[in-house]
């Protein structure tokens, strides 16, 4: 067993603002708009079929969920703002907890507080129980076998 007190693993990157930004974007896009195509194909076929105002009704309930959309995104990237975890330092992987460093000190998000984890090519996304995220870029991670060592302390 390691020493609890000798990081496993540390990182150092630098995520710009607006990289971070557009990551949060995507996000927000992909959960909110799963429905769009299917509901704009419906407002189209009844606006072609003679049921325009049924295909306007839809239309205006559309818009009004679209400014729901933009406002939830505005808030959550207020929120993320606050945490200032738009520019990330470092990580250090011990074995019970990470840590990140961001401009403001340190942050400690033990293993147990993850609920998922997403692996893509070019990130690694560590879901947390209070519906915020880490985030990892490939970039960060040099080796394969550092990988494996971080993920199997994270799960």
């Amino acid at each position: 067993m390691e020493d609890p007190i000798t990081p496993v693993s540390t990182r150092q990157f630098h995520i710009d603002q607006k990289q971070y930004m557009k990551l949060l974007l995507i996000q927000k896009y992909r959960k909110s708009t799963w429905w769009l195509w299917p509901l704009l194909l419906l407002i189209v076929i009844n606006m072609v079929s003679g049921f325009a105002r049924v295909g306007i009704v839809l239309l205006m309930g559309l818009i009004f969920y679209l400014i729901y959309i933009y406002q939830e995104y505005r808030h959550y990237v207020q929120s993320r703002k606050n945490q200032a975890l738009f520019a990330p330092q470092s990580f250090e992987f011990y074995p019970q907890s990470l840590f990140q460093t961001t401009q403001l000190g340190k942050v400690e998000v033990p293993y147990t507080s993850i609920t998922r984890i997403e692996k893509r090519s070019d990130h690694i996304k560590l879901h947390l129980t209070d519906k915020t995220w880490f985030f990892i870029p490939a970039g960060a991670i040099k080796r394969k076998e550092d990988l494996l060592k971080i993920l199997e302390y994270i799960e």
